[in-house]
């Protein structure tokens, strides 16, 4: 099951960020969900092995993309989190 952490924040307290942590915090967000959504897609598309070769083939390649879109994500993500 999925934990759901909520972060109490109130719009008071997002005033009194500076704007570049008001960006962060934003940015997080945002690539949390991208990382859900691309997780989701992944698990989609890896959940049969399809008997026809040409299909096989065809679905490792997608997750293949997928699989390279995330770790882009994720990379970005280091990156941001290091400036």
């Amino acid at each position: 099951m999925l934990d759901v952490v909520r972060i109490p924040i109130t719009k008071e307290g997002l005033k009194q960020l500076t704007k570049e942590e008001r960006t962060f915090l934003l940015l997080l967000g945002y690539t949390a969900n991208q990382i859900t959504v691309l997780w989701k897609l992944i698990i989609f598309s890896t959940n049969q092995t399809p008997n026809d070769p040409v299909e096989q083939r065809i679905t490792g390649a997608q997750t293949q993309i997928l699989v390279q879109q995330i770790i882009g994500v994720l990379w970005e993500t280091w990156v941001l989190v290091q400036r």
